[in-house]
């Protein structure tokens, strides 16, 4: 029978890096609510012009409401890549955005390994939360932005319809 050769992982090791595989989906998350938001800008860009050119009333009618769902896609996108801080605020502790000591005063002492671990699963709690909420957001964008691409494919195919 083998043993077991691994180096016993303490719970602070688990909890750090399970905090770094935390924060990365919340950068993921902005990543693809940044670049979905890059392709709503061109869509309303595509929607501007559209709507500069004259067309038949239900063509007009589409091309606004296409417009508003992709204005709205972009509220969305922006909630979802807004920054949060949850509990975890500047000065909060050793995880998160610890708070720089200037001057006189001396940093605290460091916490017990097992101050620190419940510190740590603190932190990838609020992370997964924040991870959360915005892929919550950035799946409402993407709907609504979905349905105003809809909306602007079909306007041209309406277009046509109407001039024959």
């Amino acid at each position: 029978m083998e043993t077991d050769t691994r180096p016993e992982t303490s719970d602070l090791d688990v909890a750090l890096r399970t905090a770094a595989e935390v924060n990365r989906v919340v950068a993921a998350a902005d990543i693809k609510a940044g670049l979905v938001l890059t392709a709503q800008g061109v869509l309303m860009g595509g929607l501007s012009t559209a709507l500069r050119q004259e067309a038949a009333l239900p063509v007009f009618v589409l091309s606004v409401a296409a417009l508003v769902a992709s204005g709205i896609s972009v509220l969305l996108l922006l909630a979802a890549i807004w920054p949060r801080l949850g509990t975890m605020t500047v000065g909060s502790g050793w995880f998160g955005l610890p708070s720089l000591e200037i001057g006189d005063r001396a940093m605290p002492a460091r916490p017990a390994p097992e101050a620190l671990a419940d510190l740590a699963w603190k932190q990838v709690a609020e992370l997964a939360s924040i991870a959360r909420r915005k892929f919550r957001w950035f799946r409402a964008a993407v709907l609504v932005g979905a349905v105003g691409v809809g909306l602007f494919v079909v306007s041209p195919v309406l277009a046509a319809v109407a001039t024959t």
